[in-house]
């Protein structure tokens, strides 16, 4: 089973209705409008789990369980 193939014909003309954060885990949680769910579990204290972007800020999982947050205002600085 190739299961990146499955999870992408599932979801792949799908909206995204919310998103959820662990608090202290930054385990991620995607909920679209099929009723699917993906979650993302970081697996490494030392690296960046994951990054979003919603256009105006980006949101990266850095090490540690910290959660890095960079607005557009700050891009430019």
């Amino acid at each position: 089973m190739d299961a990146a193939a499955e999870v992408y014909r599932r979801i792949a003309l799908a909206t995204v209705e919310a998103v959820g954060l662990r608090e202290g885990t930054l385990d991620l949680e995607l909920r679209f409008n099929t009723g699917h769910i993906v979650q993302i579990i970081p697996d490494s204290a030392g690296y960046e789990a994951w990054n979003l972007s919603n256009g105006s800020s980006q949101f990266i999982a850095v090490g540690g369980g910290e959660l890095a947050t960079i607005s557009s205002d700050q891009a430019g600085e």
